[in-house]
């Protein structure tokens, strides 16, 4: 994947200014004009279908109002006053920004006042933490009715941490049910915490092709391979002073997501603003690795107290993961290579394996909502 994003943008950087343009190409005639309600596929009778419109090529020309280039096509250099004329390639550079939603009804313990054991506090995965990424994105014209695109981002770390305290002195004690050492001490009798972390990575190759417009509405059609890397780290974490015991849980997922994808992508252009709604679906497969170990605890290391059961195991597995992808981006064209945009994406992840979710025995039939904003630039030529 990242050969082709390679030769993708070596493409771009080659790709002589030439563009593909008709030679006397015959008016259209007055059923290609379409009315602004007219619904045009691909299906016409002279043979004709739409063009591929890149970023900067408006919806409609004065010299090709239905948007369309009929005739042969030959490479010649490009008019500079033919705005029908799309350009070869787009760079886009993007600070992404996700959200990772944590699932808060995943119970990890609680602190209870005794004698009677009545709940205190509780202790849940929470927080929805924004955290910085990157976003890259190739997209190369291979004809007026086709582009592929190269995509990828990541570099997102998120962290979460969150716990409750106990107060031996009133009698609160802490427990969870993926510990050992409260069980057999009576209790934690300073606190009970996590940490959390994950981090994401995605590599996708896309192929577009437009099959109708309505109005100054394009639709376009897609299809891809994507690669999709999510891991995550959890430690869940009982500390008693009395007896000088800590006691660690820490699990380690990896979720590696390869398949296909198809999509659809509406764009429209407005003066200098153009509008790029995507939505791209797929079922993927998961190769799966979890592991639990508790090796870094009192127990394991001063064999107290007595009655600890050391855990270290893992596996590794192959499921179905499915994922849902949307964004909306908007950009201002600065000039005909150069522009400004800003979007918002929302990323489901179903069938994954999450890190808070091995201590009672692995599974991976977690999900994973990440969404949030982007900003950046966008060049072409």
């Amino acid at each position: 994947m990242k050969r082709t994003l390679v030769l993708i943008l070596f493409g771009c950087l080659v790709s002589a200014p030439a563009r593909a343009q008709s030679i006397d190409p015959a008016p259209p005639p007055p059923n290609h004009a379409p009315a602004s309600d007219a619904l045009i596929t691909d299906a016409f009778p002279d043979g004709g279908v739409p063009t591929y419109s890149s970023t900067y090529a408006p919806a409609y020309s004065a010299t090709d109002p239905a948007g369309y280039r009929g005739g042969n096509l030959v490479e010649t250099p490009c008019p500079a006053a033919a705005a029908d004329c799309p350009n070869r390639c787009t760079i886009t550079v993007d600070s992404l920004w996700l959200d990772r939603n944590y699932n808060s009804h995943n119970f990890l313990g609680q602190t209870v006042a005794a004698p009677f054991g009545a709940p205190v506090n509780t202790l849940y995965p929470s927080g929805a933490v924004l955290h910085p990424g990157a976003r890259l994105q190739l997209t190369y014209l291979l004809t007026d009715e086709l582009a592929v695109e190269g995509i990828y981002f990541g570099l997102q770390q998120w962290t979460s941490s969150n716990s409750i305290t106990a107060d031996p002195l009133l009698g609160i004690l802490a427990f969870s049910p993926y510990t050992q050492s409260d069980k057999l001490l009576g209790g934690f009798d300073q606190s009970l915490g996590y940490s959390y972390s994950s981090r994401l990575n995605n590599g996708e190759i896309n192929f577009r092709a437009p099959v109708a417009r309505r109005g100054r509405w394009t639709r376009d059609n897609l299809l891809g391979i994507r690669y999709i890397q999510f891991n995550e780290s959890f430690n869940l974490n009982g500390q008693d002073a009395f007896f000088n015991v800590t006691e660690n849980v820490n699990t380690h997922t990896s979720n590696s997501m390869l398949g296909t994808q198809i999509g659809t992508a509406l764009r429209t252009n407005w003066d200098k603003w153009q509008l790029n709604m995507t939505g791209k679906a797929g079922l993927f497969t998961n190769f799966i690795s979890e592991r639990v170990s508790n090796l870094n605890s009192t127990g394991v290391t001063a064999g107290f107290p007595p009655g600890f059961v050391p855990i270290s195991t893992g596996r590794t597995s192959t499921d179905v993961a499915g994922v849902l992808d949307f964004s909306a981006i908007a950009t201002y064209r600065i000039n005909n290579n150069f522009a400004l945009r800003g979007g918002y994406q929302l990323l489901y992840l179903a069938g994954v394996a999450l890190g808070s979710q091995q201590m009672a025995g692995f599974s991976h039939g977690g999900d994973v909502f990440l969404h949030g904003p982007s900003a950046g630039l966008e060049l072409s030529h």
